[in-house]
């Protein structure tokens, strides 16, 4: 892939967009993705920026375009911050390999900021508007667990008898 810039519309969810843009992820190019209004952004693609558009007339093309002319122009920038996925990953297990604090995001338009717990406490990430009346901190040794837990399979059965057996 020579590109420098990969645009992709993900307005069908055609599988072969998502497998280009997933070539581009890998390769580190800057990604720019459209959706037109309406659609329903794919999950995992939620928290990177979308330039949504609406071609209906050509009024409401015309305002979608600067937008899309201005993130074509930055993203060819050298200093242009990639929001890649792949590359954040990658960022999170060289974390978990070096575990000295510091900041690897950006995720979507948020931070993520590993933070290491006082020693005999248990870092737990709370989120925003959750019921515990915590601070939304992330710790990745602790939020990694979890995501190599999501990919396990359940089986329903066997978990309703370990809270059973837990109470």
């Amino acid at each position: 892939m020579k590109a420098r810039v990969v645009v992709a519309d993900l307005t069908t969810g055609n599988s072969s967009v998502c497998c280009e843009l997933a070539v581009a992820h890998f390769k580190g190019v800057a990604t720019l993705l459209l959706i037109q209004d309406g659609y329903t952004v794919p999950y995992d693609l939620r928290d990177m920026h979308l330039i949504r558009y609406n071609y209906s007339d050509s009024r409401t093309l015309k305002r979608s375009l600067p937008e899309l002319v201005a993130q074509f122009r930055q993203c060819r920038r050298p200093s242009f911050n990639r929001d890649n996925p792949v590359l954040n990953a990658l960022k999170v297990i060289e974390h978990k390999a070096n575990p000295a604090p510091q900041q690897i995001g950006p995720v979507g338009s948020r931070r993520l900021v590993p933070l290491t717990p006082p020693p005999g406490i248990q870092a737990l990430p709370t989120m925003p508007g959750s019921s515990l009346n915590k601070p939304s901190v992330f710790s990745v040794s602790a939020l990694l667990p979890l995501g190599e837990e999501i990919h396990r399979p359940i089986n329903l059965f066997d978990l309703a008898r370990g809270y059973r057996s837990q109470k």
